[in-house]
């Protein structure tokens, strides 16, 4: 083939092609290298390889069973900079500190704690800026506040300098976005609260602040025995940072915890704890707790424990379930059923009480009254009524010294032994002197008799009467009645339980029962415990503690613990209650019906007038009108507020020049000279305030923490007003107050 050929000549020119591509291609890669290289390089810095994350589940609500949600989670915010962000890094480093500094200065207002004053704030900034200089591990996003920060809280911090800078332009001066925010970024998290306070905040429990595999975990109270299933299952995602912000990918979503259903009434908690803390604070006592459970299947309603902590009182130990103290005078109840059940005598026999003070065993057994020459020979009924030591411990003598297993018997059988599974860690178990402990001896069945040598928590005590109030029957106490997941199927329930059936015959029970009801009716609950509205039962309790103070029965003088347990209406009962007051002072501080028993008094009285509302008009000597107009009324839909108005019969007016008011328009009350005008309001949407009325607290916070505002509560109850109207424009961090109550009780 000759050289000349046309196919040599264009494999020639194919290959010199190929030369002038590849020397094109070097030299763009050589271009790329040196010339472009810091820009693209300062663009590769502004990516990472994605991660996989775990996304925190949301913990189930704790929900009380008239609907009031207890203790819920509400957004809060992990506080992240990201120093390898493009604006960040522009900055020269003299800029950065003094914005930082500002940025520390603006965090620590919130007042948190000693890791977030404005010095421990500063280093932390100035350290992470050094690391993100350095590129140390984890620079890239730093956490810049140790705690969680409110959805108020972080608003506000974005709106404010150095986040926010006011600059002029033309002559105008203009906010506009500064680097650090640019740079902002957080994580979201969940915020437990609890929206009622000290309300029956032992019982409902807290959760630690530390979080442990991105899941919370329960400390105390029903969040710590529920925790497993409050808490969920976190899920899985890829994020991926990009330029200046963060795209996160969901594998798998996490399970939010279910919520737990408790038995507990809130209103009737408002009654119980009010009840608990008056009669405390009026005898300056050291500590008590109060339960109300329901007869019939044994739910506890209401629980609450107050400790003294200075000038005040809070909820401090759950001493209702989990302290245990001789219970004195309560106690001679159960002992008398057996006696009577053991057929040792009748409700009419006779005993010499002599003047007051009986001797045996080498101890004077008195009676309250032996300084007025004691009650002399009265019946066995009687001997409850008066609350008499000397004929318990005669019966006790007769029927049980030399053969003490059958107290023990009937003591198992009642419940007072065993512990009491309430849904509760560090419930007690009760304890009880034996005969084959060293202790025991000749006066210890007459002690138990009148409720020494026998320890128990108060739950055990209401319990049993719980049972005799029950016809008998001894239910177990529970504080749970379901759990729930979010689309309201049911993962658990609990159902009454019937723990002992037929505690004694019959005719002892109609007997014990006559005699509680003549403790308050003729014995030593007539005057505190005696109501006009209601019929109550019971027996009063007064103990001298031995453990009060480490030195016996004397510590610090005579300290007592006063109690009344008991249920009422007496002839049908519905609810039982036990009030217990420790180390009262004062007055009557001796007597466990003027301590204790005037609290169960006004528990049940109030608990009557919820159910049995009596008309303002009938209790008040001026028209309900008046009384009301102290009442700051909040607005709604005009149907809503025109039965409330009518129902108190307070005087109306149409405002001047208004045309008519549709039944579903919003209004506001507001008092005029001639009566109650309703001022019309435009129909709201978001950015202005909307109707919390009739709301209970947790779910008004809720639907108003999302826009930001500060919320104070003031009382108990659901929602009855607030300061801010329905309809009135808002804007993030102004403070709306809610008035709590029950607007028919005002």
């Amino acid at each position: 083939m000759s050289k000349h050929s046309p196919i040599i000549a264009r494999y020639r020119a194919l290959g010199f092609l190929a030369i002038l591509m590849t020397l094109w291609i070097f030299i763009k890669a050589m271009g790329i290298i040196f010339v472009d290289g810091p820009t693209w390089r300062r663009i590769a810095q502004s990516f990472h390889q994605p991660d996989t994350v775990t996304i925190s589940p949301l913990r189930g609500n704790i929900i009380s069973s008239d609907g009031h949600i207890v203790a819920i989670s509400k957004p809060a915010y992990k506080l992240y900079i990201d120093f390898g962000a493009e604006a960040i890094q522009q900055m020269e480093p003299d800029s950065l500190y003094k914005q930082l500094d500002s940025l520390a200065y603006q965090m620590s207002l919130w007042d948190k704690g000693e890791q977030a004053t404005y010095p421990a704030l500063r280093k932390r900034l100035r350290e992470g800026y050094r690391k993100a200089q350095h590129k140390q591990p984890g620079y890239r996003y730093v956490s810049i506040y140790p705690y969680e920060v409110s959805h108020v809280e972080y608003q506000r911090l974005k709106q404010s300098y150095p986040l926010m800078m006011t600059v002029e332009r033309k002559g105008r001066l203009v906010r506009r976005s500064g680097p650090l925010r640019n740079g902002l970024t957080h994580e979201e998290r969940a915020l437990r609260d609890r929206p009622y306070g000290e309300l029956a905040r032992r019982t409902i429990g807290s959760v630690y602040k530390e979080v442990k595999g991105d899941l919370t975990q329960g400390e105390y109270g029903l969040e710590q025995s529920f925790d497993t299933l409050l808490r969920g299952e976190p899920g899985l995602a890829v994020r991926q940072y990009l330029a200046g912000s963060t795209r996160q990918n969901t594998l798998q979503p996490p399970r939010d915890g279910y919520n737990v259903y408790t038995t507990l009434d809130m209103n009737l908690q408002q009654i119980v704890h009010r009840a608990l803390y008056e009669q405390m604070t009026q005898f300056e006592a050291d500590y008590g707790g109060a339960i109300l459970m329901e007869v019939e299947t044994g739910r506890i309603l209401a629980l609450a424990n107050l400790t003294k902590g200075g000038e005040s009182y809070y909820e401090g130990v759950n001493y209702a379930v989990s302290a245990l103290n001789e219970p004195g005078s309560t106690m001679k109840t159960p002992f008398m059923m057996a006696a009577l059940d053991d057929g040792i005598c009748t409700p009419s026999d006779t005993i010499d009480t002599g003047n007051g003070v009986f001797k045996y065993g080498g101890y004077n057994i008195r009676d309250h009254n032996a300084n007025r020459g004691g009650y002399g020979r009265i019946s066995v009924a009687q001997g409850l009524w008066y609350s008499s030591n000397i004929v318990m411990a005669k019966i006790a003598i007769k029927g049980y010294v030399e053969h003490p297993d059958g107290i023990y018997q009937h003591l198992r059988n009642y419940g007072l032994l065993e512990r009491l599974d309430v849904g509760l860690e560090g419930v007690a178990t009760p304890t009880i002197i034996r005969p084959e402990d060293k202790s025991y001896g000749n006066s210890t069945i007459p002690g138990i008799s009148r409720g020494y040598g026998i320890s128990v928590p108060a739950i055990n005590t209401l319990n049993f009467y719980n049972g005799v109030a029950n016809g008998g029957r001894i239910m177990r106490p529970y504080l749970v009645d379901r759990v729930e997941d979010a689309e309201g199927n049911v993962i658990q329930e609990f159902q009454p339980q019937v723990l002992h059936e037929n505690i004694c015959k019959p005719a002892t029970l109609d007997s014990i029962r006559s005699m509680l009801d003549n403790v308050v009716l003729q014995g030593t609950a007539k005057g505190p415990v005696r109501s006009d509205l209601i019929s109550i039962s019971g027996k009063t309790g007064t103990a001298l503690m031995s453990n009060h103070g480490g030195a016996g029965y004397r510590a610090s003088g005579e300290v007592y613990m006063t109690s009344f347990c008991g249920y009422f209406p007496s002839d049908h009962p519905k609810y039982s209650c036990i009030i217990f007051v420790v180390n009262p002072h004062g007055p009557g501080r001796a007597s466990g019906g003027m301590v204790a028993g005037g609290g169960v008094k006004r528990i049940a009285e109030e608990i009557y007038t919820l159910s049995n509302p009596i008309l303002l008009d009938t209790i008040t000597p001026y028209p309900a009108s008046e009384r009301l107009r102290h009442l700051d009324l909040a607005g709604g839909e005009k149907k809503r507020v025109e039965s409330f108005v009518k129902t108190y019969k307070i005087p109306e007016v149409r405002p001047e020049g208004g045309g008519k008011i549709a039944s579903d328009q919003l209004v506001v009350p507001q008092y005029g000279r001639g009566g109650l005008e309703l001022q019309p309001l435009s129909r709201y949407a978001k950015g202005v305030m909307p109707r919390l009325v009739g709301l209970a607290p947790s779910e008004a916070i809720y639907q108003i923490s999302l826009q930001g505002l500060e919320v104070q509560l003031v009382g108990y109850g659901r929602v009855i007003a607030q300061s801010i109207p329905v309809g009135t424009p808002i804007h993030p961090g102004q403070k709306v107050i809610l008035h709590l109550g029950n607007n028919h009780r005002q």
